[in-house]
């Protein structure tokens, strides 16, 4: 049996490795880890980050800033409104209470898997071939295609791939794509009741009464997030040109992995395991846990975006009178204390993908 040459690699290819946690000879740990890695065909696009990496297994998450006015019913306390056992009197003018903070941070609820990434340090600059199989689709930290690769075609600009999904049709694309150098943003609408309660209080002629029980409508929106929802490298997608050359039952490094513009595997490759349907993270610093899956299910089929939502823990603080706030006559108020905030409405991600296989070397 010949013994197999090692494989000829193009300098510059970033690529995961599967079961590793250190680059092999040849290659060097990305500078990428921590982070999802974003398509381009532009030369000024490559290098450019987005966001703070993740720690291990950490589904990535932002917050944002809010305002919000809470509207407040006036309550008369003078001798005819609130003597005599009758209770107070709801006013017919409300006050509004602004809060403003920042939301609890939140998931996008998508599906994750994290992998060592390494990029190759001493490959073949200037070699006309390598031996990636016709079709190969990889990452390069260059400005311009090796020989023998070219620019995927627009569609891929500003996607991330998505390891296609056990029961997916074709390859398909979705999303918006991505500015690398001006990720988008979302907003937030806030709306909602606070439960008031009852706040005990004396009445003008000494009788003992209590506030009226209700609620307050809370109205409000957060700002556009501060953060990109996943951080990111962008970095050069090219596609090995098909009619390339390529030779057979050569070495490549273990583990070693890459995309494939097919729907099988090219001979002498199989479909990498554990990462079907989820988005692929570069393994995060100090993490001895690669092909770990995080956040949600992954992807069986078509994608959906997924939705979601923040929390508040920041209180609203409603004074006993409303006299200690702009606008407020001196009436006491139902419900006086402190009140958390109502959580923000649903909104939508779905992040920018082109869906491909995620293939490695069969085992010799």
């Amino acid at each position: 049996m010949n013994t197999p040459g090692k494989a000829r690699i193009p300098s510059g290819l970033v690529t995961f490795f599967l079961d590793s946690t250190s680059p092999p000879a040849g290659w060097a740990a990305s500078t990428a880890a921590g982070r999802m890695l974003l398509a381009t065909r532009e030369a000024n696009n490559v290098g450019v980050t987005g966001g703070e990496p993740i720690t291990d297994q950490a589904s990535p998450t932002h917050d944002h800033l809010f305002n919000t006015t809470t509207a407040v019913n006036e309550k008369p306390t003078d001798d005819v409104e609130c003597k005599d056992n009758q209770g107070f009197g709801t006013g017919n003018d409300k006050v509004p209470l602004p809060s403003s903070g920042a939301t609890a941070p939140a998931e996008t609820g998508l599906p994750f898997c994290q992998f060592l990434c390494c990029e190759a340090t001493s490959g073949e600059e200037d070699a006309a071939e390598d031996d990636f199989p016709p079709l190969s689709v990889a990452f390069f930290n260059r400005s311009t295609p090796p020989p023998g690769w070219s620019l995927c075609d627009a569609g891929f600009e500003g996607r991330f791939v998505l390891p296609l999904p056990s029961n997916a049709v074709g390859l398909p694309q979705g999303g918006t794509p991505w500015n690398p150098q001006a990720w988008p943003t979302h907003v937030h609408g806030i709306s909602g009741t606070i439960d008031l309660g009852d706040l005990p209080c004396r009445g003008a002629a000494g009788d003992s009464h209590l506030a009226e029980t209700g609620s307050a409508n809370v109205t409000g929106a957060t700002d556009a997030n501060a953060s990109p929802v996943v951080p990111y490298l962008t970095l050069l997608l090219c596609v090995k040109n098909p009619n390339a050359s390529s030779r057979a039952r050569v070495e490549f490094p273990f583990g070693l992995s890459v995309f494939f513009q097919g729907m099988e595997p090219p001979t002498g490759w199989t479909l990498a395991p554990g990462s079907a349907g989820r988005f692929l993270f570069a393994l995060p610093a100090e993490s001895n846990a690669p092909g770990a899956a995080f956040g949600g299910d992954p992807f069986s089929g078509a994608v959906e975006p997924v939705s979601h939502k923040h929390h508040n823990t920041t209180k609203v603080i409603v004074p006993v009178h409303l006299s200690d706030i702009p606008g407020g006559d001196s009436y006491h108020l139902g419900g006086a204390g402190s009140h958390t905030l109502p959580p923000t409405e649903l909104a939508g991600i779905e992040l920018p993908y082109a869906m491909l296989l995620h293939i490695q070397p069969e085992e010799a």
